[in-house]
């Protein structure tokens, strides 16, 4: 899928916008995935929706027109409406044909709790609604960072590339990635680790506090709402030597002390999504560093601070393709 992704939206252009490309990649996955959905023209339309959504996730609740509120409160329902119809087709097409499918979706449609209630299709369409917000946002931008700090940094880019052509040496011809080949991406998963410690897909959360304690001076007594922020840790030169520099080797040269660099969570708490965000992340830069070698068109883009950082001009980078002769080309080139 990653690889009809790029034949289809990379191969042949000159200049890509890397953050609404790597958006419809992640939504495309999800889609198919968890309800298998195939439909390029709804997908995209849901990839629309979901970033109006995403923009208003951390905003002040005021719905009057011309807010991101505002904006998202109308995308909101338009998804669902989307997701719903869906459902329902393919409830029908499953009631009338018996064939099993092999989805979230498909699940929730088919099986019963344990009183042999079926779960009704709004309730249905809201947790697929959830499922595929959670995995749109944060593994988007962390590729659509990925590919500015490679496409800043060619001996960064060098290093990844020598490792996943490592990785293609030991394949045949057209045999997929699997997951023992995951675990080789060392290297590129540190690359991941560090674009994600510079520029976190979570920006922070709300837990609340089980018991009272002190905090600089500040007594935050139980059962307080308490915000706790990741670039705080982070960017602290205490865990992290110059903070500033985007360094994958940190992570090769000693392992940050505990709760310092947690992308995913820790805890009982940590993200479900860890492995299925790690084995999309790692698919894309295998593929795309073999394809291709990039530059940024604009090195100085603004990046948006708050919650959800994003490049404000969607991260256009100007491709350059890789040899066609790929195994040939590429095994000479490891050798």
């Amino acid at each position: 899928m990653v690889l009809d992704h790029l034949k289809t939206h990379w191969d042949g252009k000159q200049v890509v916008e890397a953050h609404r490309l790597t958006q419809l990649l992640v939504l495309t996955l999800s889609a198919k995935f968890f309800m298998g959905l195939e439909d390029s023209c709804r997908i995209g339309k849901l990839v629309e929706l979901m970033d109006t959504m995403m923009l208003a996730l951390h905003t002040i609740p005021v719905n009057i027109p011309g807010t991101a509120f505002h904006r998202a409160m109308k995308a909101a329902p338009a998804a669902r409406e989307i997701i719903q119809s869906f459902v329902k087709e393919k409830k029908e097409v499953m009631e009338s044909t018996g064939n099993k499918m092999h989805d979230l979706l498909s699940y929730m449609i088919a099986t019963p709790d344990p009183t042999g209630r079926f779960m009704p299709e709004n309730e249905i369409a809201d947790k697929i609604m959830g499922n595929v917000a959670a995995s749109f946002n944060s593994p988007a931008m962390t590729t659509t960072f990925i590919v500015k700090f490679l496409g800043e940094r060619p001996d960064i880019y060098d290093k990844v590339r020598i490792e996943q052509l490592e990785i293609l040496k030991s394949k045949k011809s057209g045999e997929a990635l699997n997951w023992d080949d995951m675990q080789k991406m060392k290297y590129s998963w540190n690359v991941a680790l560090e674009a994600m410690r510079l520029i976190p897909p979570l920006q922070g959360t709300f837990r609340e506090a089980a018991t009272d304690f002190t905090y600089q001076g500040y007594t935050i007594p139980k059962g307080w709402k308490v915000y706790w922020t990741v670039s705080t840790t982070t960017m602290n030169p205490e865990y992290f030597p110059a903070p500033e520099e985007f360094d994958p080797t940190r992570f090769e040269k000693a392992t940050p002390p505990p709760y310092t660099n947690i992308p995913f969570g820790s805890g009982p708490r940590i993200c479900p999504g860890k492995d299925y965000a790690r084995l999309q992340i790692l698919s894309f830069m295998h593929h795309l560093v073999i394809r291709f070698k990039w530059d940024l068109v604009n090195p100085n883009c603004k990046i948006t601070g708050g919650m959800n950082p994003f490049p404000v001009d969607g991260l256009k980078v100007r491709l350059q393709a890789q040899p066609s002769q790929a195994l040939v080309v590429l095994r000479t080139y490891v050798e």
